[in-house]
């Protein structure tokens, strides 16, 4: 006989209860992460300055992403209830200056959107947080039950009406096609990975962007690397007629053994930007190259060693030789 199953569904151990942004000790967007208790921010992973008031405007607007935060609630939540301030001009100092600290606009921003005479709105990514997602219900219900019949009974009390909904004799008829359709699905999808269809001549006015690598002495400067290359790649997606392969396709390539020519032909770009990064003490040395992809010549190079101070500007210089 089965034990009794209680009627709310079934919740592995230690699974999160609920994910919201006032339970996440660091938000993450772009090259930046902010740690929502302390107001440290860092742009890959070095510490930009940042004042309490422009902190306490940007964890506002994190904690509605997307939605208009209108300037009274800021009011409300920078300054407490019988306080004497300029409130208009405090404000517009404090978002200007988190603009500067993101390096944003506030013409075509990135980040923080201005809605005229009402608000503001943070419009970036905000990446997903780094928790234990729970595993796949059933393989975890089998693996906890360690027989069918009391798998089964664990599916049927999860359903409303609990385990009258459904017969158990229907559960084989039902989850055999579903686990057949799925090894079929992964089955399919492994051979497209390994066969890619034949695409057409790609775009002149493509490029791919490779993560970089790290030659550093102690090789820890992956995370430092790895942002180099995302923010490049965001300065080229803002060039008109440029088209730039995703983060998502071109970073899973790290590590890769396959030629130029075949990642060419995967992500269906005519060139491709590759480097390195060298760091030693408060100096930097990135080397980057421009590569085209159909036969592995180069069409440009550079080398810059530079402070860590100007690091950010040394971006925007590797971006517009590239485009140029």
């Amino acid at each position: 006989m089965a034990p009794a199953m209680p009627a709310s569904p079934w919740i592995p151990p230690g699974a999160p209860q609920e994910r919201n942004l006032h339970a996440l000790p660091v938000a993450r967007f772009g090259p930046y992460e902010i740690h929502l208790d302390s107001g440290d921010l860092r742009k890959f992973g070095y510490r930009i300055k940042l004042q309490p008031k422009s902190f306490l405007v940007l964890r506002t607007l994190l904690q509605s992403p997307g939605e208009l935060v209108t300037r009274q609630e800021l009011k409300a939540r920078l300054w407490p209830e019988n306080t004497f301030v300029e409130f208009e001009s405090s404000l517009n100092v404090a978002v200007r200056r988190l603009r500067e600290a993101l390096s944003d606009e506030a013409q075509g921003p990135a980040y923080i959107e201005t809605v005229p005479k009402h608000g503001y709105r943070f419009i970036g990514v905000l990446e997903p947080p780094t928790v234990t997602e729970p595993p796949y219900l059933v393989p975890a219900l089998v693996r906890q039950a360690g027989d069918s019949a009391s798998a089964l009974d664990l599916l049927a009390h999860m359903l409303p009406g609990g385990a009258q909904t459904v017969p158990r004799a229907s559960w084989w008829r039902l989850l055999l096609p579903a686990m057949a359709l799925l090894i079929i699905a992964v089955a399919m999808g492994h051979f497209w990975w390994k066969h890619p269809a034949v695409s057409a001549r790609p775009v002149a006015s493509s490029i791919a962007v490779l993560p970089f690598v790290d030659m550093s002495p102690e090789k820890n400067q992956q995370y430092f690397s790895d942002g180099l290359a995302e923010e490049l790649l965001n300065h080229l997606a803002k060039t008109p007629g440029l088209r730039v392969a995703a983060r998502t396709s071109s970073f899973q390539l790290r590590d890769k053994s396959a030629d130029l020519r075949a990642i060419g032909q995967k992500l269906g770009v005519a060139t491709i930007l590759e480097g390195s990064v060298r760091k030693e003490g408060k100096r930097v040395r990135i080397a980057a190259e421009l590569v085209k992809a159909e036969d592995g010549f180069q069409l440009w190079s550079g080398t810059y060693d530079r402070d860590l101070n100007d690091v950010f500007a040394l971006q925007d210089d590797i971006a517009r030789a590239i485009t140029g």
